[in-house]
């Protein structure tokens, strides 16, 4: 970007000619049970290099659905629900998520983090291999 593009671009916002950011939120999947998200995680999960999103659920309230979930990126910033394939089935109430490659294989594996006594949990990413994650490690704490 050039200084004359950008010097149009800051005009235009300050002139409220422009958005710096808009609603996209229709690329979103429904969130199954509409659960109750804690924390939500953007990493390259498939190594197709766009940015997937992970969101951490509880059900503090009664009726959610405490099932994390997980939405691929196709690439054109539209998002698939790809839970059910893609992350082992979890009742525990998921504050915090870190993706790290832990069993340093190349690709970013999942750390959750859950609370009332619900474990820490690793998902290793075995994406190349079945094009799924499932539970490694539960260390409790």
């Amino acid at each position: 970007m050039n200084y004359s593009t950008l010097f149009l671009l800051l005009i235009s916002l300050f002139c409220g000619q422009a958005q710096l950011f808009m609603d996209a939120s229709a690329n979103l999947p429904e969130n199954g049970a509409r659960g109750q998200s804690m924390d939500v995680r953007a990493a390259d999960i498939d190594g197709d290099n766009d940015l997937d999103v992970f969101l951490s659920n509880v059900a503090f309230i009664p009726g959610k659905n405490r099932q994390n979930r997980l939405f691929s990126n196709d690439g054109d910033g539209v998002f698939s629900d790809v839970t059910p394939t893609h992350l082992p089935a979890d009742s525990d109430h998921t504050i915090d998520a870190i993706f790290e490659d832990v069993d340093l294989d190349e690709d970013l594996d999942l750390i959750v983090c859950n609370v009332f006594g619900g474990p820490i949990k690793i998902c290793e990413n075995n994406f190349l291999e079945v094009n799924q994650i499932r539970k490694k490690v539960v260390i409790t704490p």
